[in-house]
């Protein structure tokens, strides 16, 4: 990974090509939760998607790929001072295919 102005640049294995995000906030006690699909252009084979993430728990992962593919609970690795979440498959998603990362959250 690359550091620019002391935040890490996310790998280029996958790139985002939409954001289907629901929040659900509680306004008196300044939190929410929510939940996020990304569909993923897989650009070359990875076991693992990085994002930037501040201030949020991730409470559910799962990755869909191939033909009804699912890897539910990937490893999950925060690194707060870089503020990056990056999520560790057991399988390898093969570049050229397409993905979905589906995240339950807290913030």
């Amino acid at each position: 990974m690359v550091v620019s102005k002391g935040r890490e640049v996310l790998p280029a294995n996958v790139r985002p090509t939409h954001y289907n995000l629901v929040l659900e906030p509680d306004l008196q006690a300044f939190k929410y939760t929510g939940s996020v699909t990304i569909d993923l252009d897989v650009l070359e084979d990875t076991t693992s998607i990085a994002l930037n993430t501040i201030d949020i728990e991730v409470k559910e992962v799962e990755v869909r790929y191939g033909k009804n593919a699912v890897e539910k609970s990937p490893k999950i690795q925060c690194n707060e001072d870089n503020q990056t979440t990056t999520f560790v498959f057991k399988e390898t998603l093969p570049g050229g295919s397409q993905a979905q990362l589906l995240i339950n959250f807290n913030g």
